[in-house]
């Protein structure tokens, strides 16, 4: 059938509105495809890819970011950190320094997270207030601490001797012994007594031990921790007020009892009647406590406060400050353990002989 050049024109004119509407229909589902698949940071109009982790432009957001700290991840995006690794840990003693994060440089790519919330106080961290700790460390202390950002990591060198291998309720005095050292370990909120009001950090603890000096490192200082089948009360071997972080372990240094090295805890099994495995636990915690450098809270007259609790009638060895009721380890105790380390020095909770109140202690 022959076409006459008027209908020819209608026809051109009706295909041409067709496919300028299919065009245009194209362009809103690829942009609607772009919406799903990033985000705004909220601040300056910056879209970021979550696949890509580059701005919708193909350029790094790394400075976006800094510019726009507050900026966080969509709800659905969040997701919980893994503690499964971190609870073995704590169950083992085994706990392992974080992994250094991954230099990709090599390769010619940079991978960037998108914007993570803040500390709550931003600005003031451990490692704003402290330092990395490198200068105060020699690299062979029988504790060694070290502050990136906000975690602080305590390394413990650590020799058993005595009678280690004895056991309470299934566990060695050993393993009974670590279990107390890694309630040194958590998760801790600064107030206005400690730190900084709301300032959230963590405490790491590294434990390497090792059994009557065999497979100790050379040149590394290990405090000891001598196991007695005996009544009395358990102590740490250095002057009262005295405190040098560099002879724990060593013969040097004010030390009561020359037949024990500097800092070595010697605990008993039982003080009247057998301690419970808790009671055990507890107590090697309060001791190690004194290996940090600070002293004890029992027996000073203190008030019951929110930087220093007590703990009540009966409570002993469930409530009230480490050092004190040997309950748990405060916000209080990780500072004094920190001015410890900086200035090298002994941590009293009050002026009594040789002993110096702590600068950390501000409650009372």
């Amino acid at each position: 059938m022959k076409i006459s050049e008027k209908n020819r024109k209608s026809i051109r004119r009706k295909l041409t509105a067709i496919s300028i509407i299919l065009f245009t229909w194209m362009l809103a589902i690829a942009y609607t495809l772009q919406q799903s698949t990033a985000y705004s940071d909220g601040a300056n109009g910056t879209w970021y890819s979550w696949e890509e982790n580059e701005s919708v432009d193909g350029t790094q957001s790394q400075a976006n970011m800094e510019s726009n700290p507050e900026a966080e991840e969509p709800p659905e995006r969040q997701t919980q950190p893994d503690t499964s690794a971190a609870e073995s840990e704590r169950e083992t003693g085994s706990a392992q320094p974080p992994a250094e994060p991954e230099n990709s440089a090599a390769s010619g790519t940079q991978t960037v997270a998108p914007p993570e919330k803040p500390p709550a106080v931003p600005g003031r961290t451990l490692e704003d207030k402290y330092g990395d700790l490198s200068g105060s460390t020699q690299g062979y202390e029988a504790v060694r601490q070290r502050i990136n950002g906000n975690v602080l990591t305590l390394d413990i060198f650590v020799n058993f001797t005595g009678s280690y291998m004895m056991t309470l309720e299934g566990k060695t005095y050993a393993a009974l012994a670590k279990e107390g050292f890694m309630l040194w370990q958590g998760e801790f909120s600064g107030s206005k007594y400690d730190f900084e009001q709301d300032m959230r950090f963590s405490v790491r603890v590294n434990i390497h031990d090792i059994y009557n000096g065999a497979g100790a490192r050379s040149g590394q200082n290990y405090f000891n921790f001598h196991c007695v089948n005996a009544s009395e009360r358990g102590f740490t071997n250095y002057g009262v007020g005295f405190y040098d972080r560099a002879y724990l372990g060593t013969s040097q240094g004010a030390i009561p009892y020359r037949n024990y090295t500097n800092g070595a805890i010697v605990m008993y099994n039982r003080l009247g009647s057998l301690y419970t495995a808790n009671q055990y636990i507890k107590v090697s915690a309060h001791e190690f406590g004194h290996v940090l450098g600070l002293g004890d809270q029992y027996g000073k007259g203190l008030p019951h406060t929110a930087e220093i609790p007590l703990a009540g009638s009966g409570k002993r060895y469930i409530e009230g400050d480490i050092m004190g009721g040997h309950g748990y380890v405060t916000p209080n105790d990780i500072e004094m353990a920190l001015e410890a380390y900086v200035t090298d020095d002994y941590q009293a909770f009050v002026n009594d002989g040789y002993e110096k109140r702590s600068g950390a202690i501000k409650g009372y």
